[in-house]
């Protein structure tokens, strides 16, 4: 007759490393080192010659839609809505934007809506961490209008610590100045990347 071991002979398996995520910080890049004859290391190149530096001006529409006017004024069943005024949204929506076009590069993730209109439209939350209040939870919808111009219209916001998140939808969450990206895929909260 054989004995069973049932797993008491069995060495304990090693826990797994956590591998430690570190954000990225914004202004972190590469500095162009010289060699004397004006060419030096850049982050594509080691021989590379600067010129000059230029900048292309985005602008952005911003919009409220009814059902977040409604509920900035009125509430719902729940009652009033507070903190969620014009003031507060457009201002995570100002800090949001550069942190949305950054992982939507290095992601590829989608945000934003492009001709022809979608019959459900891509919708980003954006989520406000505070200390001292409940967090701000800001639904938006961004669509493009030219290379340099989005609409940006907020349809609803809330101030609540339990926003419910749909699956497959990506929320931005912000603790001051660090932004963390986040996709809920089959009931589950995953990490995507973070970036200050």
């Amino acid at each position: 007759m054989s004995e069973e071991n049932h797993g008491l002979n069995e060495k304990p398996k090693k826990k797994r490393k956590r591998i430690k995520v570190h954000c990225v910080e914004a202004n972190s890049k590469i500095t162009g080192l010289e060699y004397g004859d004006g060419y030096g290391r850049n982050a594509a190149s080691e021989n590379a010659k600067y010129l000059r530096e230029f900048t292309e001006t985005w602008n952005h529409e911003f919009w409220i839609d009814k059902h977040y006017t409604n509920r900035k004024n009125f509430g719902d069943a729940s009652g009033p809505r507070e903190g969620i005024e014009e003031i507060a949204v457009e201002s995570l929506i100002k800090k949001s934007v550069p942190h949305l076009f950054y992982y939507s590069l290095k992601h590829t993730f989608p945000f934003i809506n492009f001709p022809p209109r979608r019959n459900m439209p891509y919708r980003v939350v954006l989520k406000e961490l505070s200390n001292t209040q409940d967090t701000l939870n800001v639904v938006a919808e961004f669509h493009f209008l030219d290379t340099n111009k989005y609409e940006i219209t907020v349809r609803t916001a809330m101030r609540v610590n339990d926003f419910h998140i749909q699956d497959n939808q990506y929320f931005l969450e912000f603790s001051d100045n660090e932004s963390i990206l986040f996709l809920k895929k089959n009931k589950v909260l995953n990490r995507i990347d973070c970036f200050s």
